[in-house]
């Protein structure tokens, strides 16, 4: 009895040890190859596929948490990139331009070129610029816009004071009016935007003023006509730069004259 107790429980403990060395050889594989996907995906990374996405489906509750958090500061690394590199090309964007207006032969070209390269370098639908006298009549004009859109002729005389009073206060405050979605029902409740929709067609813009001194002597109109959009800081900084060389580039034209 004695020996075939002592049998019965040598036969246990290797039945006890090899479910053991199992369930530790599967524990080991479920934390190492993990583990190796995860330094795989950052080798990847660190190759040039800034895409490369860790796992979060396999591995312990821990594991697929530091997936998670390698993850996310992936994408807010990547977020953060694009960010530089959009507004890298608008610092280039902004240089061309003011390089083109310095080389105009006077104020209309100036403004034929600033609407011509505003419109294919911001990927818009329609840039209008204008140089207005001190009632805001518009004295030279100029437009770019998309082939399948039609020319705008000129800015109706109801409109006139809406955008000369805008203008002004744009100019007094150094700043800029950009809206994302003219029919969004908190801007249609708003008297200017309601009309500067309705003559223009409109669905997003950047309105930027081009001043001297203490007055404003035109404005830029960066529009979206077939859907509304988001703008970002450097899109508007850099319309606001462009405003500052035409003005610039009037008063030359003016001194020569």
């Amino acid at each position: 009895t004695a020996t075939a107790g002592m049998a019965a429980s040598i036969a246990a403990t290797l039945v006890a040890m090899l479910v053991a060395l199992v369930l530790g050889r599967r524990a080991a594989r479920s934390i190492s190859a993990p583990l190796a996907e995860l330094r795989d995906t950052m080798n990847r990374q660190r190759r040039g596929e800034p895409g490369a996405r860790a796992r979060e489906d396999q591995g312990s509750l821990e594991l697929r948490s530091v997936a998670a958090d390698f993850n996310a500061l992936t994408e807010q690394n990547q977020a953060l990139q694009d960010i530089q590199a959009r507004d890298l090309r608008m610092n280039t964007l902004t240089f061309e331009i003011a390089r083109a207006i310095r080389a105009a032969s006077g104020t209309q070209q100036a403004l034929d070129v600033l609407c011509a390269a505003l419109g294919r370098g911001l990927g818009v639908d329609r840039v209008m610029a204008n140089t207005v006298d001190t009632h805001h009549q518009v004295l030279l004009g100029a437009q770019w816009h998309l082939p399948d859109l039609p020319p705008l002729g000129d800015i109706p005389d109801d409109l006139l004071p809406h955008i000369g009073g805008l203008a002004e206060e744009l100019w007094l405050a150094e700043g800029f009016a950009a809206r994302d979605d003219f029919l969004a029902p908190e801007v249609q409740s708003r008297e200017r935007a309601r009309i500067f929709h309705e003559a223009t067609g409109a669905r997003a813009v950047i309105m930027v003023p081009i001043g001297l001194g203490d007055r404003v002597i035109g404005m830029i109109f960066v529009l979206m006509v077939h859907e509304p959009r988001r703008w970002s800081q450097s899109e508007a900084i850099s319309v606001q730069q462009v405003a500052g060389f035409v003005g610039r580039a009037v008063v030359e034209d003016d001194l020569r004259e």
